[in-house]
């Protein structure tokens, strides 16, 4: 009987090429930037309608990059919407009170 032989160890460095620089550098601004929007937008804009304002670009963004990848978007069935419509407005509620 003979022994596996082992496997090379796989370095988990790989080096940088601009795409994977611009997509991070992108998603360091998105999130950093998103303090400085809404201290500015709630000087002018009601918190709820911030709060909504920043779901339904999220919203938008989410289902054009579902439709990018194939992946299928999961529908809830007759009797679910009552549920995902109650926790979807607490969640609402819960991120746009702070």
């Amino acid at each position: 009987m003979s022994t596996p032989s082992p496997e090379p160890p796989i370095s988990g460095y790989a080096p940088l090429n601009p795409f994977s620089v611009g997509v991070a550098s992108l998603a360091v601004l998105l999130w950093g930037g998103t303090a400085v929007a809404n201290a500015f937008a709630i000087d002018q804009l009601p918190p709820v309608l911030v709060g909504a304002i920043r779901f339904g670009m999220a919203s938008v963004f989410m289902l054009f990059w579902c439709r990018v990848e194939g992946a299928s978007l999961w529908l809830p069935r007759r009797r679910d919407w009552r549920n995902a419509l109650i926790l979807g407005l607490l969640l609402f509620l819960q991120i746009s009170t702070f």
